[in-house]
């Protein structure tokens, strides 16, 4: 998958409205800007972990999970399409994840990928990221 294949998607988001697609696709690719895929059932984030990027789910499903003492996982939110993860906690003082972060199917995808989950992931949060040129590639395809 490319970034090109998201751009229509990214610049319908309140985060870039303000952007022209062609700026926002130039700022970007210029900056590194990963895509990931995550197979179903694959942990993305583990509870405890540090946060240290935004990610935008860009197809799929995403989960965040919570494993009790007696080892039964609970559902505690779901995320599609559009949605935020780690937002929050980067601008924390406490900036570890609280929960476990989950794909939750074959097609779940974030700006992290097409038949499973794709990200895109910043160091810095997207929107402080894109207003300070600060985007740093993860690993995975780009442009």
């Amino acid at each position: 998958m490319k970034l090109n294949d998201y751009m229509e998607d990214l610049a319908q988001l309140p985060l870039f409205e303000d952007f022209r697609r062609d700026d926002l696709r130039n700022h970007l690719m210029e900056r590194g800007t990963a895509l990931h895929r995550y197979l179903k059932n694959e942990m993305i984030y583990l509870q405890g972990q540090t946060a240290s990027r935004m990610d935008i789910v860009l197809s799929g499903k995403v989960s965040v999970q919570r494993l009790d003492e007696n080892g039964n996982v609970l559902r505690i939110e779901d995320f599609r399409k559009g949605s935020l993860i780690g937002a929050n906690l980067i601008f924390s003082t406490f900036r570890t994840y609280p929960m476990t972060v989950v794909s939750e199917g074959n097609s779940a995808s974030f700006l992290g990928c097409a038949t499973d989950s794709e990200a895109v992931h910043t160091e810095q949060g997207l929107h402080g990221a894109v207003s300070q040129g600060g985007l740093r590639s993860h690993t995975c395809a780009h442009k």
